[in-house]
């Protein structure tokens, strides 16, 4: 793991593989307090990468004074890590149409009978529902097959219980 820590002049870009530990040991020895800005995915290369990125703004060993730049890598980096575990509990959601259909006692084959669809077609639209690409008409058949209505309703209606 690389780590970016310090204070609000200096910054210090590092890499341990358990990183809470090396930056409590680096706390004792440095003259002022610091603080964590950044721990992010990555190994000694990319540690050296990031030391070269910031080559201009070095001071001492791997500590670098806190620039403009510095302090725009380390917010995009939190942005991209915040992606990476939107989409990890984004897939705890995946698999919810085949969820609903296994609930409801269906295969794919029992569900496409019922559908009159080809048992990998059902498969498809499942898969395309994760994706955000299923048809509308067809996602309607589907969730009607299994026992549920589909409904538009405006936001209004919903926060009001109707």
């Amino acid at each position: 793991m690389i780590y970016f820590i310090g204070n609000d002049e200096y910054i210090k870009i590092g890499y341990s593989s358990n990183p809470i530990d090396r930056i409590n040991c680096i706390a004792e020895g440095v003259p002022f307090k610091i603080s964590i800005h950044a721990i992010i995915e990555g190994d000694e290369a990319q540690e050296k990468y990031m030391q070269q990125l910031f080559e201009k703004y070095h001071v001492n060993r791997e500590w670098f004074s806190f620039s403009d730049e510095i302090k725009e890598f380390i917010t995009q980096q939190k942005l991209l890590a915040e992606e990476r575990q939107q989409k990890k509990r984004n897939k705890k959601f995946f698999g919810y149409l085949k969820q609903l259909r296994l609930q409801a006692g269906y295969t794919l084959y029992s569900l496409g009978r019922e559908m009159d669809m080809h048992p990998t077609w059902v498969d498809d639209l499942e898969r395309n529902y994760e994706r955000g690409s299923v048809q509308l008409k067809r996602l309607v058949k589907y969730l009607d097959a299994i026992g549920y209505e589909f409904k538009i309703v405006k936001k209004e209606d919903v926060n009001k219980g109707l």
